[in-house]
């Protein structure tokens, strides 16, 4: 049985240094290529022909926010779904009423599995 995000090319925003690492290493786990950016900087530095089917956004960074963040991403990437992931509940209230994805910090494993599969149409198992 192929893994649960077998094929699935994620962009992953997030300044923190371990939680970077080790979203990258449990989604590569799961099948999925990841590229990494943390910063704004990074991001606008990605090789451009890099597609993304997914972008795990943080909502801060040390150089920008989420909304600009997102508006690079959709403007390079637009056929990515973006999934946001912050602990400012306002935040992430605000973007659920616009529709969007979210993964709430702090976020185990697991959540962080199910939430990538559903929010790129894969069956899960929760």
């Amino acid at each position: 049985m192929p893994a649960p995000l077998s094929g699935l090319s994620v962009l992953l925003v997030e300044d923190d240094e371990e939680l970077c690492t080790l979203t990258t290493l449990v989604l590569e786990e799961e099948g999925a290529t990841v590229r990494a950016a943390r910063s704004r900087l990074e991001l606008e530095r990605l090789e451009p022909a890099f597609c993304p089917q997914l972008a795990l956004l943080d909502a801060r960074l040390p150089d920008s926010d989420g909304a600009e963040v997102s508006a690079i991403v959709r403007t390079a990437w637009p056929s990515a779904v973006q999934v946001l992931v912050s602990g400012d509940v306002e935040r992430v209230e605000e973007w659920k009423r616009d529709g969007g994805w979210v993964l709430s910090k702090p976020y185990d494993l697991g959540e962080l599995i199910v939430t990538v599969a559903r929010a790129s149409g894969r069956r899960v198992v929760a």
